[in-house]
C-alpha cells in the first residue's frame, strides 16, 4: 500500500503545531516569570527607597530636636549668666522685715503676711499680684521687676488659710480693707475657720461702705485699696434670714476700727 502524501502531511503540521504551542509555553511562561520577577524586584526596590526615605526624615528629624536641644540649652546658660549679672533681692530678708511690722500692728503688713500665707510666696510675687508684692518688696521692685534677681525666699507652705486667718482677722479689726476682704472669704467659705454667713455679710457691707466712700471722694473711716473689692454674691445675702440680716446690720453699725497698741 502505498503512503498517503496528504496524512503524512497532516501530521507532520499537527506535529509542528504541537511544538510550536509547547515552544510559545515555555516562551510566554518565560516572560511572566520574568514579569513577576520584575515586579517582585521593583516592589522590593520601591521598600527600600522607602526605608531610605523614611530614615532620612528620622534623621533629620533627631538632628533637628538635637539643634533645638542644643539652642534651648545655648539659651539657658545665657539666661543664667544673665540672672547672675542681676543684683539680688532678698526676699527672706524683706519677709522677715514685713513680718517685724505686722507682728508691731501695721495693718497693711498683716494684710499683706496674710496673703503671703494663703496665696503662696511665689504667686505673691508674680505680676498680677503687684499690690502685695508691692508692699513686700517696695516700690522700686515693681518699676523694675525684671532687673532683680530674687533669693532667699521663704520656706512656707504654699497654700495655709488657717495660718492666713488670724493676719486678716487683725488686719481687718483695724480698718484695713485687704484685711476685710480675706476676712470676709474666710467666713464666706470656711477657709481657715468655721463658716459664718453672718460676720461674712458683716465685712463685706464693711468693703461696700469703704468703697463708697473712696468714691465720693470722702476719706473712708477704714484705710485699703478699692481694688481689692470683689462683688460679693447678691444670691447669697438673700438666704439669709430676716433675724440675719439684722444682725449683719447691728454688727456693721458696731463695728469701730481700732488700731493695735503694744
Amino acid at each position: 500500500m502505498k503512503p498517503d502524501p496528504l496524512k503524512a502531511l497532516t501530521l507532520g503540521t499537527l506535529a509542528m503545531l504541537v511544538l510550536t504551542t509547547a515552544i510559545l509555553s515555555v516562551h510566554f511562561a518565560r516572560i511572566a516569570a520574568i514579569d513577576q520577577l520584575e515586579q517582585v524586584e521593583a516592589e522590593e526596590r520601591a521598600t527600600k527607597e522607602n526605608e531610605r526615605q523614611a530614615l532620612e526624615r528620622y534623621q533629620a528629624e533627631e538632628e533637628s530636636i538635637k539643634a533645638e536641644a542644643r539652642a534651648a540649652a545655648a539659651r539657658a546658660k545665657e539666661n543664667v549668666a544673665r540672672e547672675a549679672k542681676k543684683p539680688p533681692l532678698d526676699v527672706g530678708i524683706a519677709y522677715k522685715r514685713l513680718l517685724s511690722k505686722a507682728e508691731a500692728g501695721d495693718a497693711y503688713a498683716q494684710s499683706v503676711i496674710g496673703e503671703i500665707h494663703y496665696f503662696g510666696i511665689e504667686r505673691i510675687l508674680t505680676q498680677e499680684m503687684d499690690q502685695y508684692a508691692g508692699i513686700l518688696l517696695g516700690a522700686d521692685f515693681l518699676a523694675r521687676r525684671h532687673d532683680f534677681r530674687l533669693v532667699n525666699l521663704p520656706r512656707l507652705p504654699p497654700a495655709d488659710m488657717e495660718s492666713a486667718f488670724p493676719w486678716f482677722l487683725r488686719s481687718a479689726r483695724q480698718g484695713n480693707a485687704y484685711g476685710m476682704s480675706g476676712l470676709r472669704n474666710a467666713y464666706m467659705f470656711g477657709r481657715g475657720t468655721d463658716m459664718d454667713r453672718v460676720e461674712a455679710f458683716k465685712w463685706a457691707q464693711l468693703l461696700v461702705d469703704c468703697a463708697a466712700a473712696t468714691e465720693a471722694g470722702r476719706q473712708p473711716p477704714y484705710t485699703g485699696l478699692k481694688s481689692v473689692f470683689r462683688p460679693t454674691p447678691v444670691g447669697l445675702y438673700e438666704e439669709l434670714t430676716p433675724q440675719e440680716k439684722a444682725e449683719v446690720k447691728r454688727r456693721v453699725a458696731d463695728f469701730k476700727p481700732k488700731k493695735e497698741t503694744r
